[in-house]
C-alpha cells in the first residue's frame, strides 16, 4: 500500500511536470522560444491550407510591405496583394526563422529568416528560383501571436553583392508611423537588426530620431 501512494504521487509530480506543446495558435508565454514556433507554424499552415493558411495568422490591421515599394495595408488588402503568389501552383515558398525578439512589455516581438523560392514544375521541380531575407513583426492578441507586419527582400545577385548596404540609424520608419508605430505606441524599441534589414530592403524611407 506504501508503494503505491509512492508511485501515485511520483506519476502525479511527472505529469505536473511535462511542458505544455507549444502551438502559435494556442495560449503561451511570450517568449522568443514561442515566437519562432508560431513562426514556422505560419509556414506549416501556408504550406497546408494556402492563402487561408497564410491569412490565419494576420492581424485584421496587419500591413505589407512591398519590396521597394508601398506599403498594403488591412486583412482584405493583404489577402488580395497575396493570393496570386501564395495560390501559385508552380511553385512554392518556403521560409525558417532564425532569430527571434521580443519586446519589453511582451506583446510585440520580431522575427527574421530567410525564405526560397522553389519550382513545382515537372521540367525543373525542386529547383530553386530565388532566395532572400525577410522580417516579421508579431503582436500577442489573447495569448496568439499574429502577423502586423511582413516584409523580405531577395538576396543581391553575384554582380551587386559588393555594394554595400545603408547603415541603419535610431528610430523607426516613417512610413510606418500611421499603423506599425501606433502599435507599439513608443514603449518598444525596434531592435537593431531588424531596423537594418527594413533599410535595405526599403533604402527610400527616412528614420525618425
Amino acid at each position: 500500500m506504501r508503494w503505491s501512494v509512492v508511485i501515485l504521487a511520483l506519476t502525479s509530480l511527472t505529469t505536473s511536470c511535462v511542458p505544455a506543446l507549444n502551438t502559435g495558435s494556442s495560449p503561451s508565454a511570450p517568449t522568443e522560444s514561442s515566437l519562432m514556433q508560431a513562426d514556422r507554424a505560419f509556414a506549416i499552415a501556408t504550406h497546408a491550407r494556402g492563402i487561408d493558411g497564410w491569412m490565419s495568422f494576420y492581424a485584421p490591421d496587419a500591413i505589407r510591405i512591398r519590396y521597394r515599394g508601398n506599403m498594403v495595408k488591412g486583412f482584405d488588402e493583404v489577402r488580395k496583394f497575396d493570393l496570386p503568389n501564395i495560390s501559385d501552383t508552380t511553385t512554392t515558398l518556403n521560409w525558417k526563422p532564425t532569430d527571434a525578439y521580443v519586446f519589453r512589455d511582451g506583446t510585440i516581438g520580431s522575427t527574421t529568416g530567410r525564405y526560397s523560392v522553389v519550382s513545382r514544375r515537372a521540367a525543373d521541380a525542386g529547383k530553386e528560383l530565388g532566395h532572400g531575407r525577410y522580417v516579421t513583426m508579431w503582436r500577442r492578441d489573447a495569448g496568439r501571436w499574429l502577423v502586423i507586419m511582413d516584409t523580405g527582400y531577395p538576396d543581391p545577385s553575384p554582380s551587386t553583392s559588393s555594394v554595400t548596404s545603408p547603415q541603419p540609424r535610431a528610430g523607426p520608419p516613417t512610413a510606418l508611423a500611421g499603423s506599425l508605430q501606433l502599435q507599439l505606441k513608443r514603449k518598444n524599441p525596434v531592435p537593431f537588426q531588424v531596423r537594418g534589414w527594413l533599410l535595405v530592403a526599403h533604402p527610400s524611407y527616412k528614420l525618425d530620431q
